[in-house]
């Protein structure tokens, strides 16, 4: 099996975190602004530390677009490699493929399988990573935008109607 493995797509990626960085360049703008920089008030800062959040979501959507390609072509060679062997690459592991073979084949099998395996590991390493740093900043940033919208909220009821 050597399919395009577990990995999404990077230029989908890539794309949403272009539009993030659009969007928080345009909030941290909208800031600047004087009609709305006096509406929001004392608020401000916090829309600008927003904006400031998304940015750094969407350039970590970009930059996980990137290496999650590079790991992806990493990935497709390694499957390629896997296959020449004899072998299949299931995910990320390893494996012989189903079927009868002969002793020597399978003595060769695994003498390959550990390096293969050890190569797919670290692979996969990587990859966890990436999604975890990606994971991090994405929640980082919600948990902000649920701090600014309560603040927002207490500046509203605060100042009324």
């Amino acid at each position: 099996m050597t399919g395009s493995g577990p990995f999404g797509d990077p230029a989908s990626a890539s794309q949403l975190g272009a539009a993030m960085r659009r969007g928080a360049a345009d909030l941290a703008e909208s800031v600047i602004d004087t009609r709305l920089g006096r509406e929001l008030g004392s608020a401000g800062p916090h829309v600008t530390g927003l904006a400031d959040l998304l940015d750094h979501v969407g350039a970590r959507l970009q930059s996980y677009a990137v290496e999650n390609a590079a790991i992806r072509r990493e990935y497709q060679a390694l499957a390629e490699a896997v296959g020449g062997c004899g072998l299949e690459l299931r995910g990320w592991v390893v494996a012989e493929p189903w079927g009868v073979t002969t002793a020597e084949q399978a003595r060769a099998r695994l003498a390959r399988i550990a390096r293969l395996q050890r190569a797919a590991d670290r692979l996969h390493t990587r990859h966890t990573r990436i999604q975890i740093d990606l994971t991090r900043a994405a929640n980082d940033a919600t948990h902000a935008a649920a701090r600014t919208a309560a603040t927002a909220r207490a500046l509203a009821l605060a100042l009324g109607p």
